[in-house]
């Protein structure tokens, strides 16, 4: 199809596509429904592979599959009705990617304000120390903390514990992953949190300190 020529790669790859879901697609476009054998021949796609990229394209909305009979019939959706999808695909990785930037210029703001003035840094080895020092930096904190949670071990009971009871002497933002988000139903709700899918890692922000782990 001469529409793939003229695509370009890295926007496909911005979409989340690869290039054999593209294929597919744009061959079922061109020929109308195909069963998996048939597209696996016009797309030039290997056999092996053409179920998981038929699965991968119906996960993303841009087809739909007759399972009433076998072997299964493929069917594209409307280029108008995909292009929606993959729009709004996209605007939720903006959105995602914008709370992680959002995160770093905080980190930034807060680790090069008066950086002449920084005495030292300090590498801290082992959960339970690190824990410790999230907790004297939430303590210590005089206005405001940010809290970054990527994974359970960090929310110790005592930062826990230390947490709500700051959080009425302070603002309090937390980030954590969505997979944490039981463990936090419990907080009082004057304590922000918000959640991502993946986190590239954790720490606690004050305006004196910064607590990076990695």
């Amino acid at each position: 199809m001469v529409l793939l020529n003229h695509l370009d790669k890295s926007l496909v790859k911005i979409l989340g596509l690869s290039d054999y879901e593209i294929k597919a697609y744009l061959k079922l476009v061109e020929k109308g429904p195909l069963r998996p054998k048939t597209l696996s021949f016009e797309a030039n796609i290997p056999y092996t592979k053409i179920y998981s990229v038929v699965i991968r394209l119906e996960k993303k909305g841009l087809v739909k599959v007759d399972r009433s009979r076998r072997p299964h019939t493929v069917v594209a959706v409307p280029p108008v009705e995909a292009y929606i999808k993959l729009k709004s695909m996209v605007e939720e990785k903006l959105e995602d990617l914008e709370k992680k930037v959002k995160l770093l210029q905080e980190l930034y703001e807060s680790s090069h304000r008066g950086f002449a003035q920084r005495e030292f840094i300090t590498i801290i080895r082992g959960l339970k120390p690190i824990n410790e020092r999230a907790v004297n930096i939430l303590v210590g904190a005089s206005s405001s903390v940010r809290v970054a949670i990527p994974f359970q071990k960090f929310l110790s009971e005592d930062l826990k514990k230390n947490l709500i009871e700051e959080s009425v002497k302070k603002l309090i933002k937390i980030l954590a992953t969505k997979k944490l988000e039981p463990l936090f139903r419990d907080l009082p709700a004057r304590i922000e949190v918000k959640y991502l899918d993946k986190m590239f890692g954790g720490g606690v922000i004050s305006e004196k300190e910064v607590l990076l782990v990695v």
